[in-house]
């Protein structure tokens, strides 16, 4: 059986994407849960404290606890840039694009995310317009990794335009960032 190009693209795509998706579940996905394990364990040890049922022995090693979480939730934090770096972030998303001679006919971060969340953690919403050879998109794709944080695409779509190896792709996509001030 022959193996043609279109093959061998179509096989590096989705590899593309598993390892995207992959990272996702096992790394991220993972330190994310982590925190909310953390948090509901320093929740239920407050209110174990404030009931009178911790024993001043043990405080010592509450502190340790706590010093370490707060230690590792500050490392996890510097992973994420801050809501006021989006347009930065948006700025980078466009250079790749059109560092692979791709043009942007449309890009739209959802701002409303960020302005409306009292959360620290903000899942910004993206959505962009691409248009330029198959091949190009493959390439932008593969750089996005390269990107210094981490955007998750959620929804492609590719369409065929009227020019020859040429593609639309609509592309729903989302990234976070942190907003000091926020609850966690």
């Amino acid at each position: 059986m022959k193996i043609n190009a279109r093959q061998i693209l179509a096989i590096s795509f989705l590899v593309v994407i598993g390892g995207i998706v992959a990272w996702y579940l096992f790394m991220y996905q993972a330190q994310l849960e982590s925190i909310q394990r953390v948090q509901a364990e320093i929740n239920k040890l407050n209110g174990q404290l404030n009931q009178g049922n911790m024993s001043i022995s043990q405080l010592p090693q509450l502190k340790n606890s706590v010093n370490e979480l707060v230690a590792e939730f500050d490392s996890l934090s510097t992973m994420l840039p801050v809501k006021d770096s989006v347009s930065v972030m948006t700025a980078q998303i466009v250079r790749t694009a059109l560092s692979n001679d791709l043009a942007i006919d449309e890009i739209t971060p959802s701002l409303d995310a960020i302005l409306k969340s009292p959360d620290y953690f903000v899942k910004v919403p993206i959505t962009m317009k691409i248009t330029g050879p198959f091949l190009q998109f493959g390439a932008f794709l593969e750089d996005v990794k390269f990107l210094p944080f981490h955007f998750y695409i959620t929804n492609l779509v590719l369409k065929r335009t009227s020019e020859f190896a040429q593609i639309q792709a609509d592309l729903e996509a989302y990234f976070y960032v942190i907003n000091p001030g926020g609850k966690i």
